[in-house]
């Protein structure tokens, strides 16, 4: 394939900036207008900078429509040409009808990421565009969202343990199939990009309508979109200072925070402390804002005494401290054996390692068994009683050996609770920053 291209160097340069550290690039790439512009202008990037860091183009077939196959080996020869390897990733749990889109993209990232860790791939490359991103601002105005949501798509975020890049985050739609068409490349149009059953396509013919009348309307709230992510971060960034100095993390896997302090902050600042908490003890999953903003007011109403379940967690509250815990019962494995020299993550959230010295262990919540932990553990700590349920208790067959996130544990068990990445959530206030990690 020829370097030339309409696109002048520097601005490819500035479109890929900020790889540099990658080791190792996955296009996500589905024959649409936007992922092959995606490949045709990263092939003329990487190749201008000669580029020897390895590529690969994936393609997810989601085994919805009966055109996918033949559309993963179109994108397989476009790839080809670029002297790229290609991959096609298959989604194969589509069976339930509901919510299928929102189904899809989730398959589609977790393939996607998944693939990037097996091929040792550090960066994922998406096609998202301006239009994408106003289209999404419009949407999260629409269910009234608030600061993070209408940050909409970062240009950098890390999925799951990837770092996912949109290049594109700047270009308008119109420029990419300009692109293709001077070359005489064709792409695939979605069927289902017209289908109004479907919110973002409804929404992409109100923004339509609207720029008929204001002809800058995408620019205008994809600055919108840069800028609330400004503040976004500002945010975050006073939020994690909060959390440092009012925040616990115990290795046992729950959260304490200061209440006296914690009612000293400002209502926003609150409701990203708490998420946070919760988000950690939870493994990292999203949470809603309006649920949030429903639980902090009836916190601060109730103070000591106060307990609700949000987001997979218990919140509690006595004179001192608010305490978040995970809640039993919501998806957490009753049992999971662990053997000697191996870690395993458990329930999403604390690394355990056992020891070559160590036996076999069984690894399970304590539930209502504290009064057995006494027994069997001489000396553990006073833990609230709303805590007690969720500690991570270890087993040799019948017998309770170690409850290690307390220091009851046999020489040869280590825990460390693990830190959700930040990852992309509709209206979830999903921090980024870390919080300190403390013993008991």
């Amino acid at each position: 394939m020829s370097r030339q291209t309409e696109w002048p160097l520097e601005r490819l340069n500035r479109i890929f900036s900020g790889l540099d550290g990658a080791k190792g690039f996955a296009l996500a790439v589905s024959g649409g207008a936007d992922s092959l512009a995606l490949l045709h202008l990263f092939h003329a990037w990487h190749e201008t900078a000669g580029n020897a860091r390895p590529v690969i183009v994936f393609t997810v077939d989601h085994g919805l429509r009966p055109d996918a196959a033949m559309e993963a080996e179109r994108v397989e020869a476009a790839a080809a040409k670029c002297g790229f390897l290609h991959k096609t990733l298959r989604w194969t749990s589509h069976a339930a009808s509901t919510r299928i889109q929102q189904r899809a993209r989730e398959a589609r990232y977790r393939l996607l990421t998944d693939a990037c860790h097996k091929a040792g791939l550090s960066h994922l490359l998406l096609a998202h565009h301006l239009d994408d991103q106003a289209e999404t601002v419009l949407m999260r105005v629409l269910r009234g969202g608030g600061i993070d949501g209408l940050a909409a798509m970062r240009k950098v975020m890390a999925i799951r343990g990837i770092t996912a890049v949109r290049p594109l985050l700047g270009c308008r739609k119109r420029d990419l199939q300009g692109y293709l068409s001077a070359r005489g490349i064709c792409w695939i149009d979605d069927p289902s990009n017209l289908d109004e059953r479907f919110e973002r396509v409804r929404v992409r013919a109100l923004l339509k309508h609207i720029s008929a009348g204001t002809p800058d309307a995408a620019e205008g709230l994809a600055r919108l979109a840069a800028r609330t992510a400004r503040a976004s971060q500002a945010l975050d960034w006073y939020a994690a200072r909060a959390f440092e100095d009012i925040a616990t993390i115990h290795r046992a896997g729950f959260c304490v925070i200061a209440l006296e302090r914690f009612t000293d902050l400002p209502d926003e600042t609150r409701l990203r402390v708490l998420a946070h908490a919760m988000r950690i003890v939870s493994g990292g999953r999203p949470l809603k804002l309006d649920a949030l903003e429903t639980a902090l007011p009836a916190l601060q109403a109730k103070g000591p005494g106060y307990v609700t379940t949000l987001g997979y967690t218990v919140v509690s509250a006595d004179h001192t401290s608010i305490f978040v815990v995970r809640e039993a019962g919501r998806g957490v494995p009753e049992t999971q054996f662990i053997q000697s020299g191996e870690t395993v993550l458990w329930d999403q959230r604390m690394a355990v390692t056992l020891s070559s010295k160590c036996p076999p262990l069984r690894a399970e919540p304590l539930g209502e068994r504290w009064a057995q932990a006494r027994d069997a553990l001489p000396g553990l700590p006073d833990i609230a009683p709303s805590v007690r349920p969720m500690l991570l208790s270890m087993w040799e067959e019948g017998r309770l050996v170690a409850l290690p996130g307390l220091d009851a544990a046999l020489e040869g068990i280590d825990v460390t609770v693990m830190f959700p990445i930040r990852d992309e959530g509709k209206d979830a206030l999903n921090g980024p920053f870390e919080a300190k990690r403390a013993g008991n």
